[in-house]
């Protein structure tokens, strides 16, 4: 019986300086948690992918280029309008690689999409660009939608602003088409063969 009672003795002991050691201050306080205070997570986020075509080229390394007569989304100059003369800019353009079929041409309106004020196919990839009023001789020129075979300026109602794209097309090969072709036809033919294209941005108020 004594022997048990030793051992209980001693292990009572040993718990209790296990509780003081534990309890012991050793000069450092613990702050409370502020209220607002939050536990921090890092996020961690992906750069996104470079624009391709529908083959999957990378845009990014194209170096096909359009040159016009004005700045990036800027506004049109009157003339080429229907305020004005009416008359399509000069172009050019370079960067076109040489296995190109065929070059195109679409102007369009981003505020009125199914209107095309000028669609221009079968441009030999050898030509570097357009007169003002002119398309190289070879080309075929689609009617258009203010039913003109040729080009037609941005004419928005009066009171807005409308946006518009000038795109140059890199095509896989010559399109089988007729000058006066539908401009919407033509323009759905140029984008399935379509392997690259530079774009120019502009805006006309009226």
């Amino acid at each position: 019986m004594s022997r048990p009672r030793s051992v209980l003795i001693i292990c009572v002991a040993v718990l209790a300086i296990g509780l003081a050691g534990c309890s012991r201050n050793d000069g450092r306080d613990m702050k409370a948690p502020l209220i607002n205070q939050n536990e921090s997570i890092a996020i961690v986020t992906t750069a996104p992918a470079a624009p391709t075509t529908a083959e999957g080229d990378d845009l990014a390394t194209s170096a096909m280029t359009l040159l016009v007569p004005w700045e990036p989304d800027d506004e049109i100059d009157i003339s080429f309008t229907c305020d004005g003369v009416n008359s399509s800019p000069a172009l050019t353009w370079s960067g076109i690689d040489p296995t190109v079929g065929a070059l195109a041409l679409v102007l369009s309106d981003d505020d009125a999409p199914n209107y095309l004020h000028w669609v221009v196919a079968n441009i030999a990839p050898t030509t570097g660009g357009f007169v003002a009023g002119g398309a190289s001789p070879e080309s075929v020129v689609a009617k258009n939608s203010g039913g003109v075979v040729g080009y037609t300026g941005p004419c928005p109602p009066k009171g807005t602003v409308h946006s518009y794209a000038l795109t140059l097309y890199a095509l896989d090969q010559m399109l089988k088409v007729q000058p006066g072709d539908d401009a919407i036809t033509l323009r759905n033919l140029i984008e399935e063969a379509s392997t690259d294209l530079a774009v120019s941005t502009f805006t006309y108020q009226r």
